[in-house]
């Protein structure tokens, strides 16, 4: 066996969807999508909980719609998955980002750090940070494009924040949309299915606990 392979066969609870492992994790992450916008249109810059963690130290969490009372400052999901949805989803099952595509209407909103903020109930390690302003954009439709190729985990254990740029003018708001393409999740639900499915690939298994099941 690859190494690949044995990491897979000794991490049931890993979900790749169509994929294999971590050396073709790529080949589906078109299928795995969240995309969202905010909108600022407010004359100040506002840091935004992307995501919060269990223990959220910003107020201004992603939520649709007005955000923490700011008239002017809001999010709307580009998607069927609501933001409330995905938040509970990546809080369960800890999924991996291996691309971000950042586009906006306003090109000082693509020059700002990204911080992933790990913590855990007895310490909080130095933020990890991710500089936009280090990767090439490219113009198109008058939207400034960066696409992030650092693959970073979305989990509940991790705030991540993002300073949304202030508007343009007073009849230009800044709109930052965040298009996440995701790879492998943990699963420990499917684990219990193919744990089983393994043990009953033993004939000498399958056979014992057939019996059992028509006792």
């Amino acid at each position: 066996m690859t190494p690949q392979e044995i990491v897979v066969a000794n991490l049931p609870h890993l979900n790749f969807g169509n994929a294999t492992g971590f050396a073709d994790e790529a080949a589906n992450m078109s299928e795995r999508v969240f995309s969202v916008t905010v909108t600022n249109a407010t004359t100040a810059q506002h840091v935004v909980s992307l995501f919060p963690s269990y223990f959220p130290e910003n107020a201004k969490q992603l939520v649709e719609g007005e955000i923490n009372g700011i008239e002017g400052l809001e999010a709307t999901v580009n998607g069927s998955v609501s933001i409330a949805q995905f938040k509970a989803a990546i809080a369960r099952y800890p999924t991996r980002v291996l691309r971000l595509q950042v586009e906006s209407t306003n090109r000082n909103a693509l020059s700002k750090v990204l911080t992933l903020q790990e913590k855990d109930h007895f310490q909080k390690p130095a933020p990890r940070t991710i500089n936009f302003s280090s990767f090439k954009s490219t113009t198109a439709n008058d939207r400034e494009m960066i696409i992030v190729k650092t693959p970073f985990q979305l989990d509940g254990a991790t705030e991540i924040s993002y300073p949304i740029a202030a508007r343009v003018s007073s009849d230009t708001p800044t709109e930052v949309t965040f298009i996440f393409y995701c790879g492998a999740f943990y699963d420990e639900e499917m684990a219990l299915d193919r744990l089983a499915e393994a043990a009953y690939s033993d004939l000498a298994t399958r056979t014992i606990a057939q019996n059992y099941i028509n006792a």
